[in-house]
């Protein structure tokens, strides 16, 4: 605000001696690349509280970019404010009496710009932030301010000094200036006073900013004071801007060292700055069209050796973007050589299309607390076209639907991608061979493409991922229902049944079942379906369908033992065969006989039966198919109510070199029966839940022929 409406504001406020400013506050910035051609970057949120900020040499608010703004706007210069205040122990405005508000020759004046620097850079040799800053000339003839002017022609101009006219590299703001900031920026300082360059209400007073408070009336001799310098850096100096925390991304130093940029939100940035003294080219070696993945031969010279000392380079697009950036070689090594030739490998991520390869001697500095900026030669600029080789993430795949049986053929699709050629879609068995066509019958398959070479793509073959596989399965068939016979039972305490469950349909694809009991305190139930009484009552047991939650119930009753003697005294109870030709899954026996078994084929349930037949035929035979010598046939005289238990049949597995031959005669005499086991026969595998094959179930696997000539070996 300038002129006469300064005036009249300023005027308004009397003697209070201050001017209070609007309150705002700092934002995010939108996604940008984290590394960009140029400084245009820099222009956004110019003079709003959303503001860029800028690490050079020390932390910067962008306040002016070009034209842009109006805080010391300047064609082709950006405007800067630093960040914070910066005390010196003791600085006043002006020191020496007599004391004065003249600018030119005051303390602070001396200060901000002695040795050009200001103390503001962490100079490197070359100086090249110092370079990179334009003087301002700041105008001279300013008057003292005066709150109450009784001429109505007086004019009070803030952005002149008082006395002659100076030129300065670092400069404070004028109170004109500093009412333009937004209050988030001028509160930055964190409530310390800074000055301004101003003239106050007398020869002897300066302005100042005291917190969000514009002040006038403080005396130039006053200490305790910070300074807060504005300076210009010519837009021209700058090749990029780049985030300062990693905006430079690189691999390790060499060919693959190209790395994307990736986006950037918030934070700040620092500048790569043209070092005109460096006189570093490079150009391509070879000509024509690359494939993502390929090398490019660069040759090169005039590179810059030393500490820090890079080739680098940054791929642009046809926007102008940099994509890619990577530290190429090392010229800080014993080997590094000013000219010579290295290559550059095209990154396999990167789209077809036209790019620019820009190639540069560039010292790097290491990100910090007091950032240096970056320099760099003029770029080599080395045209590219680029097609990128097909990958398997540029491909977007739809497996078949259904992958269940059916006898059709299974297809599955792929989409067109811009850009690429004709994509050919091969089926692969799980033996790798290629199908001549889609998939029809059961197994797993595997997806690849070929694609031919395209305005964007490069030809591929054979491209392929894990995911891009699937298998037919067989059709499902779903259990509708489950039965359990029998369906009552009842039982003496310590007594038990095995109950039989039926799923249907027979062809169901999930058979698996599950037995509880509702009480266990009065009968429990085994997996495989054994009930044993526990205690006089009543209870349920329960089937269940994996599939479906389909169940059938048994009601069961448990009484209490008869009287006359203890169970040892009294015979179990057996599954009953539901045919007469079923054998029992195995015998129990007290005391000296086994009760239950097949005469002559029939079941005979009160035929008793020496028990200890059973341990010793089994014991026999374990000891006898043991000692067998490989290949041996073994011939034994058996009876028709003999079990073989586990014993007996995991000792013929595991021989797994012998067969056995049974010979029996039924009750009733001849003629005899033989049944043979051959070598190599899992008996294990046939054993029932409770560990036995019955004798009647060994016929029916392995067939009854008759003896014509009865060979009795024991």
């Amino acid at each position: 605000m300038h002129g006469t409406a300064m005036r009249l504001l300023l005027a308004g406020f009397g003697t209070i001696g201050m001017l209070m400013l609007p309150q705002m506050c700092m934002e995010t910035h939108a996604a940008v690349m984290k590394m960009n051609m140029g400084s245009s970057v820099l222009a956004e949120g110019v003079n709003t509280d959303d503001l860029q900020t800028v690490d050079f040499g020390d932390h910067w608010y962008v306040i002016g970019y070009d034209t842009s703004g109006n805080i010391a706007k300047r064609q082709g210069m950006l405007t800067l404010l630093h960040k914070d205040t910066w005390g010196v122990v003791g600085l006043k405005f002006d020191a020496d009496s007599p004391y004065s508000n003249e600018y030119a020759g005051s303390t602070l004046a001396q200060v901000l710009d002695s040795d050009t620097t200001g103390g503001f850079f962490y100079i490197d040799d070359s100086n090249i932030e110092k370079t990179a800053v334009q003087s301002r000339t700041l105008e001279g003839g300013g008057i003292n301010y005066d709150p109450e002017p009784d001429d109505e022609s007086y004019y009070y101009d803030s952005n002149k000094v008082k006395g002659s006219s100076v030129t300065a590299n670092f400069w404070p703001l004028s109170w004109d200036e500093a009412e333009d900031l937004p209050s988030a920026v001028l509160e930055a300082a964190g409530g310390i006073m800074w000055f301004l360059r101003s003239p106050g209400y007398n020869d002897e007073a300066i302005a100042i900013v005291d917190s969000s408070q514009i002040r006038y009336e403080w005396s130039v001799n006053q200490s305790g004071i910070h300074a807060r310098p504005a300076c210009y850096v010519n837009l021209d100096s700058i090749l990029f801007t780049s985030v300062t925390s990693w905006g430079k991304p690189s691999g390790t130093v060499g060919a693959d060292a190209l790395t994307s940029v990736g986006t950037y939100s918030s934070g700040s940035w620092k500048l790569t700055l043209l070092d005109t003294s460096r006189s570093f080219s490079a150009s391509r070696v070879g000509s024509g069209s690359l494939n993502s993945g390929d090398t490019v031969s660069l040759s090169y010279s005039n590179a810059t050796l030393g500490q820090n000392e890079y080739i680098s380079a940054i791929l642009v697009n046809s926007s102008n973007d940099i994509v890619y950036y990577g530290r190429i070689a090392d010229m800080s090594t014993e080997s590094a050589t000013a000219s010579g030739t290295l290559s550059v490998t095209i990154p396999t991520a990167l789209p077809g299309g036209s790019y620019s390869l820009k190639v540069f001697s560039e010292k790097f500095n290491e990100n910090g607390d007091w950032v240096r900026s970056d320099s760099a030669s003029a770029l080599s600029s080395i045209p590219l076209s680029v097609k990128k080789t097909p990958e398997p993430g540029d491909f977007t795949v739809t497996l078949p639907p259904n992958t269940v049986y059916d006898g059709n053929v299974k297809t599955a699709t792929v989409s067109d991608v811009s850009g690429m050629g004709t994509i050919t879609l091969k089926y692969y068995d799980a033996d790798g061979s290629q199908l001549s066509g889609a998939p029809t019958e059961l197994g797993t398959y595997t997806i690849k493409l070929d694609v031919t070479e395209g305005s964007s793509f490069a030809a591929g073959s054979n491209i392929t991922k894990n995911e891009w596989s699937f298998t037919i399965t067989p059709e499902t068939v779903d259990v509708t229902g489950v039965s359990v016979d029998p369906t009552s039972l009842a039982l003496e305490v310590g007594e038990f049944e095995t109950l039989e469950a039926t799923v249907t349909p027979s062809d169901a694809s999930n058979r698996n079942i599950t037995w509880d009991s509702d009480d266990d305190d009065i009968a429990t139930v085994t997996q495989g379906g054994k009930v044993t009484g526990v205690h006089e009552g009543s209870t349920i047991i329960r089937v269940t369908t994996a599939n479906g939650g389909f169940d059938a119930e048994c009601a069961v009753t448990v009484h209490k033992q008869a009287s006359g003697g203890s169970r040892s005294e009294k015979k179990s109870r057996h599954k009953k065969p539901s045919t007469p030709s079923e054998d029992y899954d195995y015998a129990e026996w007290n005391g000296q006989y086994v009760y239950g078994g097949l005469v002559d084929g029939v079941f005979a349930p009160t035929t008793m039966i020496p028990a200890s037949a059973y341990p010793k035929f089994n014991a026999f035979l374990v000891k006898k198919v043991k000692a067998a010598v490989s290949g041996a046939a073994i011939t034994v005289n058996a009876a028709p109510w003999t079990s073989i238990n586990k014993a007996l049949a995991d000792a013929f597995t595991e021989k797994g070199d012998v067969s056995l031959t049974l010979i029996y005669t039924p009750d009733g005499g001849a003629p005899s029966y033989q049944i043979t086991i051959l070598a190599g026969t899992n008996l294990s595998e046939l054993l029932d839940a409770n560990g036995y094959i019955g004798f009647s179930k060994l016929g029916e696997l392995f067939g009854n022929e008759p003896v014509i000539e009865q060979e009795q070996t024991e």
